[in-house]
């Protein structure tokens, strides 16, 4: 198997009419360049596809803290979200569009479960969620964040203005927050899929 195996079945799943032989031994970190500056104009990707392009450099001191945020949107909440394996594969996470923070290139993740748009940035110091749902979700909050702060646009680095909503308290199906740590994050997704599995 060439070293750039992944690379290029990810290029052949997004360009129809991608060249493979033309690739396979073209080196890794070349690929690596050309395809991102192709993905950049193709956004939507899955995260992986889009992770194998973007991967920070090793002198970057905050690399770890990218995979960090990554595996846990990909594995711990997929893996929450999903009923079976199918289903995870099936419904990847999306990158949406990038920001940045401490000079390392970030993912926008687009989450969809069910009928609900979940719109999710990371910066290394909270998360920005976009809910927008078809139906109203009245659950309690649990106090996880402040359910009557509006998030001004400007906080939520790679949305795009139209993604960013009123507050909970003002509108239960389409709302904006702001939340300080993955675990109270996790304990959100799992709130919401309690609610939204009780309510079918």
């Amino acid at each position: 198997m060439s070293e750039n195996y992944y690379l290029l079945n990810d290029m052949q799943m997004y360009n129809k009419g991608f060249n493979r032989k033309q690739w396979e031994n073209v080196p890794v970190n070349t690929c690596k360049e050309e395809f991102k500056k192709y993905y950049e104009d193709k956004l939507p990707i899955d995260l992986l596809t889009w992770c194998r392009v973007n991967e920070p450099e090793d002198k970057m001191l905050w690399k770890e803290g990218f995979w960090e945020q990554i595996i846990f949107v990909r594995d711990t909440i997929m893996d929450l979200l999903s009923d079976s394996y199918e289903e995870f594969k099936s419904n990847p996470v999306l990158v949406i569009s990038t920001h940045r923070s401490k000079s390392i290139v970030l993912p926008v993740y687009q989450i969809n479960y069910k009928g609900i748009k979940m719109i999710i940035r990371n910066n290394f110091y909270d998360w920005k969620v976009t809910v927008d749902s078809k139906v109203q979700l009245n659950f309690d909050m649990m106090s996880l964040f402040n359910i009557k702060k509006r998030i001004n646009s400007t906080l939520c680095e790679g949305f795009k203005y139209n993604q960013v909503f009123d507050s909970y308290e003002n509108n239960k199906n389409k709302f904006t927050f702001e939340i300080e740590d993955q675990y109270k994050l996790y304990t959100f997704m799992y709130l919401l899929k309690n609610y939204i599995n009780n309510s079918q």
